[in-house]
């Protein structure tokens, strides 16, 4: 059970940095072409979608890992498992935060 916790809790933070690198890409993508630099504007937009299509994919073998039976509670909604679980994963997710 801890194996899967660990490995569900890097996985939603692969996604949550790959789609907030994404919009870090876009919004310089903004500034860059408000300054007329179309050419770089289109970059960090071609960047960005890089970054969110992986956060895509990481999202989507949650999915498949739920659809296959490999986890039997929703990915979606992990606080529909028992109050450790959910205490542990609340800690653990507090931890990454204040190192990041």
């Amino acid at each position: 059970m801890a194996k899967m916790t660990d490995e569900l809790v890097m996985k939603c933070f692969q996604i949550v940095a790959q789609v907030g690198a994404a919009r870090s890409y876009y919004i310089n993508a903004i500034q860059c072409a408000k300054e007329g630099k179309f050419e770089d504007a289109e970059s960090m937009i071609k960047e960005g979608d890089v970054s969110f299509n992986q956060g895509h994919t990481e999202h989507t073998s949650l999915l498949s890992m739920e659809a296959s039976g490999e986890r039997k509670r929703s990915f979606a909604d992990p606080c529909r498992g028992p109050v450790d679980e959910r205490r542990r994963l609340s800690d653990h997710c507090k931890r990454i935060y204040r190192c990041v």
